[in-house]
């Protein structure tokens, strides 16, 4: 494994990435290590410590709060949403179960659109829900796969409701805490967090600051902060259902839906299966993107290997050239 650390090592060191790595095989780290900056323009390095956007990785810790819920009885995944939403037209054909899956046929809302009047409200998560209440489903839920931010905010206040706490309150007190991690927790406009990375984008001569977003619009569908070691924290205790009974966390790693040929959709996780790196191998994975985020989160079960990536500049192309040569680095040399 010291010869796979320096070799992977020495390979990143030589690219352009700019963030984290961790690998690990079977629990144990082979790799932990920051690359570039968290601040250019002070000179503060990447260390395995930074703290990053994890983008759509959140989806996984709201999919499993869901399950922590379902374990305690306060939620059944065949229940239809009109409960938590009455006055939403597409409520009795929609269940729990297709919000997760990702399979409901909501559409999303306008990322880009002006969001300063939802901003200023009281009830932030309910103007965003309220958002696409009146559009219509792109297709018979439970039928076919479609990506949507709407439906697992929904999701967030489903949680809320059953709780009767904040969503990152449910998230301390049943995961973060219990698994010490210390460094996670969700973004908000004036909270101080130590240790995190600025966002960029490249541009023509070098980088610029990436543009500014209220992360309260992302909540459970993306607003999550944490590092590569609390996400290492999180992936073997879920993947060891040492916080959900194995009942809950077969559910999460179960493609309830197909996306395309090759991947499926769990509970917050995608399920891929293909020929990857010259074997037929199962992946468990989940990405994420945004304004100054590209982040990657992925276990290979039957190897036992786990690679998390997480960047703060948003360069898809050197994003994605050097995960997926970590990856066929680390499956051809385990």
């Amino acid at each position: 494994m010291k010869d796979l650390k320096q070799t992977l090592d020495e390979y990143v060191k030589q690219t352009k990435f700019n963030g984290a790595v961790l690998v690990s095989v079977d629990g144990e780290i082979v790799l932990e290590q920051g690359y570039g900056y968290a601040n250019i323009e002070h000179g503060i390095k990447n260390t395995p410590d930074t703290v990053f956007r994890i983008a759509s990785i959140t989806k996984q810790f709201t999919a499993a709060s869901v399950m922590k819920l379902v374990e305690e009885g306060k939620v059944d995944l065949s229940w239809t949403i009109d409960r938590y939403f009455p006055e939403y037209r597409h409520g009795k054909k929609i269940t729990v179960h297709h919000l997760m899956s990702n399979s409901a046929g909501i559409p999303n809302f306008n990322l880009y659109m002006d969001f300063y009047e939802i901003l200023k409200s009281e009830q932030i998560l309910m103007e965003l829900i309220n958002l696409v209440k009146d559009e219509d489903l792109l297709f018979k839920p439970g039928t076919e796969f479609y990506y949507s931010i709407s439906g697992y905010l929904m999701l967030q206040h489903i949680i809320e409701k059953e709780s009767g706490i904040s969503f990152e309150a449910f998230l301390k007190k049943n995961f973060f805490d219990v698994l010490g991690m210390n460094s996670t927790g969700l973004e908000e406009p004036k909270r101080v967090i130590m240790n995190k990375a600025y966002g960029y984008k490249p541009v023509s001569n070098g980088f610029e600051v990436s543009d500014y977003v209220d992360m309260r619009i992302a909540g459970g569908g993306g607003g999550i902060y944490s590092t590569i070691k609390d996400l290492h924290l999180w992936n073997m205790s879920l993947l060891r259902s040492k916080i959900l009974k194995s009942k809950s966390t077969d559910l999460i790693f179960t493609g309830h839906v197909k996306a395309d040929q090759v991947n499926s959709y769990g509970y917050g996780m995608i399920i891929a299966k293909g020929d990857f790196y010259g074997s037929n191998r199962i992946r468990f994975y989940h990405t994420g993107g945004g304004s100054g985020v590209r982040s990657l989160n992925t276990y290979y079960p039957e190897e036992g290997v786990e690679m998390i990536f997480i960047s703060n500049i948003e360069d898809r192309d050197t994003f994605n050239a050097v995960t997926d040569k970590v990856q066929e680095m680390t499956l051809k040399n385990i």
